[in-house]
């Protein structure tokens, strides 16, 4: 059986939806510089098979974990009450969309 190697440079592909879960299963090897991102990401490793329950997670949770990604990942917004109020805003703009 062929492994599946999680690499810093590839981790994010594997990050269940709407969660900030990723799942290793015996198929994968993850590599440490995974591990320190993951970790530095506030990303939880979860060793096993992705439950199904897991899959269908809420939208809101989604959009939280999107919008921190963006705030961290192209912006270098690390500070959690930035991060917090951001959200803050995004979900009260979104609700009254609905």
């Amino acid at each position: 059986m062929k492994k599946i190697l999680l690499t810093k440079n590839n981790y994010k592909e594997f990050i269940s939806k709407g969660s900030s879960n990723i799942y290793v299963s015996d198929n994968m090897i993850l590599t440490a510089g995974a591990k320190d991102q993951i970790r530095n990401n506030n990303l939880k490793i979860i060793y096993g098979e992705q439950p199904k329950e897991d899959n269908n997670l809420l939208d809101e949770e989604n959009l939280k974990n999107k919008v921190i990604e963006i705030l961290k990942h192209d912006h270098d917004v690390t500070d959690k009450q930035k991060i917090d109020k951001v959200l803050k805003i995004v979900l009260k703009i979104v609700s009254k969309n609905k």
